[in-house]
């Protein structure tokens, strides 16, 4: 399973067990890589670098390139695999020929019930200018996604306190999870059409209703 993953050529698939010392970075770093090519060959660039997340703290943004973890050189379609709750040495490269050391922390706080990872901060708004806003979605919280719901809603509210006129929903990098994304779809539906779990896992709208 390791194998054919790993021919995918990606950095955010990967088969779960109950390793801590072998994690990928979406789910440990909270960071999405791509194999691009560079004058030195294939590298891990990265591309989603989630807010609040152990690379954003770390000083790591979109578009560096990962060329070792603690001194072993990484090479795409070798995975860039994290410890839960370990530090590491990285050097970070860029495409111009730069190279600078990092030091980043993943924390210890894994839940034991789930499969081993560090789940990013869900969810955050800004406005990017006078009429247009964003809201970034890393993950769906919850097997309900009950409080992802009432952060979505809080998100969206202020916002348009602020004059909102247009907004720009960005998933990138997203690891998937509960039911919150119910939540999100409903304000992307003319009228903010409601939509529930019901039984047997059928799927309503207001008057419609369609089953999985």
């Amino acid at each position: 399973m390791g194998e054919l993953l790993r021919a995918l050529g990606s950095s955010h698939t990967a088969f779960f067990h109950q390793r801590r010392d072998s994690v990928p970075a979406p789910y440990s770093i909270n960071a999405t890589l791509r194999a691009v090519d560079t004058p030195q060959g294939k590298r891990w660039m990265f591309v989603d670098v989630i807010e609040d997340g152990p690379t954003f703290h770390a000083g790591i943004r979109p578009g560096e390139l990962l060329l070792s973890i603690d001194s072993e050189l990484l090479i795409p379609p070798k995975s860039a695999n994290f410890r839960i709750g370990a530090s590491h040495e990285l050097e970070i490269g860029t495409f111009s020929g730069g190279k600078r050391q990092v030091a980043i922390e993943v924390p210890n706080r894994a839940a034991k019930d789930r499969p081993p990872m560090i789940e990013p901060r869900s969810l955050s708004h800004r406005m990017l200018a006078p009429d247009t806003g964003l809201v970034r979605v890393a993950t769906f919280p919850g097997a309900v996604g009950q409080s992802f719901a009432r952060g979505l809603d809080a998100a969206v509210r202020d916002l348009k306190d602020h004059g909102v006129q247009r907004l720009i929903v960005d998933i990138r990098g997203n690891i998937g999870g509960g039911l919150g994304s119910l939540r999100l779809l409903s304000y992307l539906c003319p009228g903010k059409v409601e939509i529930v779990i019901a039984s047997r896992g059928s799927v309503f709208g207001r008057g419609t209703r369609r089953k999985n």
